[in-house]
């Protein structure tokens, strides 16, 4: 399986990488994100070849794909996860497939087109980028970390600055990349050391959750609850920062 989710990520970032820097519209959906063409064709050509060796199995991707089949498999999609990046030009956003086996995360990738980076993950077998492996940061103490902030759209804005403002005093750094997708993948990486996501859907942090759990790290909620698939809000790290940010946010 995890090599036709590589083939599904690589073909779509194709398409991304042909189309980047010329996207010139795109509509705002009800959650006021934005969506182009790109991502349409991006999903459709996943789609297509998970679909050409497993038909049979549910996919749920943000577009236009939404395939209940009763399956013990279920695949999560995001075309491009930072598609505001995208249309702007910056190169930090990603193809993110993940695909779960009865509710548990089974495999992860994520496709950075425009920085050739390549995140892959399978369940107990590790994470990595470009083929070597991965773990997460080993920085202990909040006040040294650098932390990635990300939130949906809509009627979020007050719990995004209000968990900013628990923690902005405490940690080193904060970051900004506009993709739950880069954020996780660079947490994995520990080119960050921690991330933070509110509002999330299973197509924004699926794959990258089991990126960092396999890197060695930590993803629960807020309260510090293992995450599941229909967790919203998430905090991923070390084992140590994941705890300092739990406390920190529930003082």
């Amino acid at each position: 399986m995890i090599e036709v989710a590589i083939k599904a990520a690589e073909e779509a970032g194709k398409i991304l990488k042909q189309n980047f820097g010329h996207v010139k519209t795109f509509d705002v959906k009800a959650d006021n994100t934005l969506v182009t063409e790109v991502d349409r064709e991006a999903e459709r050509a996943i789609v297509s070849i998970i679909r050409e060796k497993f038909s049979r199995h549910s996919i749920t991707a943000e577009e236009e794909t939404k395939e209940d089949n009763s399956s013990e498999f279920h695949w999560y999609i995001d075309p491009i996860d930072g598609t505001g990046n995208f249309k702007a030009g910056h190169p930090f956003f990603a193809v993110s497939i993940a695909a779960f086996l009865n509710r548990v995360p089974l495999l992860a990738v994520v496709n950075m087109p425009i920085t050739e980076e390549l995140f892959v993950a399978e369940k107990g077998k590790g994470a990595f980028l470009n083929g070597k492996r991965l773990s997460v940061s080993k920085i202990l103490e909040l006040k040294e970390a650098t932390v990635h902030f990300a939130r949906t759209q809509g009627e979020l804005v007050g719990d995004f600055l209000q968990v900013f403002d628990s923690l902005q005093e405490k940690i080193r750094t904060p970051r900004i990349y506009g993709s739950m997708a880069v954020g996780l993948a660079y947490t994995a990486a520990g080119k960050v050391d921690a991330t933070i996501n509110l509002g999330a859907n299973p197509w924004d942090i699926a794959a990258g959750n089991l990126l960092v759990e396999e890197a060695s790290g930590v993803v629960t909620d807020p309260k510090g609850n293992p995450w599941k698939s229909e967790t919203k809000d998430m905090v991923a790290g070390n084992e140590s920062l994941q705890r300092q940010i739990v406390e920190a946010l529930n003082a």
